[in-house]
């Protein structure tokens, strides 16, 4: 996978994995995923960086390759590069993609965003329990969950800050919800599931 090289680099030093707590000053400043109305989704990633270890623009020039590479193959609207620099000995890395598919391919880690027929269609697995994220906490299974066929969904496996376009109305056990229209994935033992409308 393209983006092997990207994750290899991240993982190893230049960011050490972690989620990052937001700060005051209206930074972005914890990795996310927002999926916007038009199917796009935008990544950022906020994580440690020490810059006595690694170089930015060598990160920078690595990243670039990387994306214009996928993009010759994909087409060159797949994927874009909004932002990537250190500040605060953080690095911050913002790419735009153009849909889940996309970012599905360069990462090599599901992510589905589509509405529930879409993902019943395209085989994604529905034995699964949700829960409302209403205070009655009542809950649904596969019979209930495909009879809301045009609802939105989001399937990933990874553990992430999510923002989305449209209040969540149900999620798997492995998801916080932090507000309306975000939330977080804990873990990622099993694929994680929200239900949006």
């Amino acid at each position: 996978m393209i983006s092997q090289k990207i994750k290899t680099v991240l993982v190893t030093g230049v960011i050490a994995l972690g989620l990052c707590a937001c700060g005051q000053n209206g930074k972005i400043e914890e990795t996310s995923l927002k999926l916007e109305k038009d199917g796009t989704v935008v990544n950022t990633i906020v994580e440690d960086f020490d810059e006595t270890l690694y170089n930015v623009e060598d990160l920078k020039s690595m990243v670039l390759g990387e994306v214009a590479a996928f993009n010759s193959t994909a087409g060159a609207d797949s994927i874009s590069v909004d932002k990537l620099e250190a500040e605060d000995g953080k690095i911050v890395l913002s790419m735009t993609y153009a849909g889940a598919g996309e970012y599905t391919e360069f990462n090599d880690s599901i992510l589905f965003s589509g509405t529930v027929l879409e993902a019943y269609e395209a085989g994604l697995d529905f034995d699964i329990t949700l829960t409302s994220t209403q205070e009655d906490g009542g809950q649904i299974g596969k019979e209930e969950i495909l009879k809301m066929g045009d609802y939105g969904i989001i399937i990933l496996e990874e553990p992430v800050k999510v923002e989305t376009a449209s209040k969540i109305l149900y999620t798997s056990d492995n998801v916080e919800v932090l507000s309306g229209k975000s939330a977080k994935v804990t873990e990622t033992e099993e694929a994680a599931y929200l239900i949006i409308k």
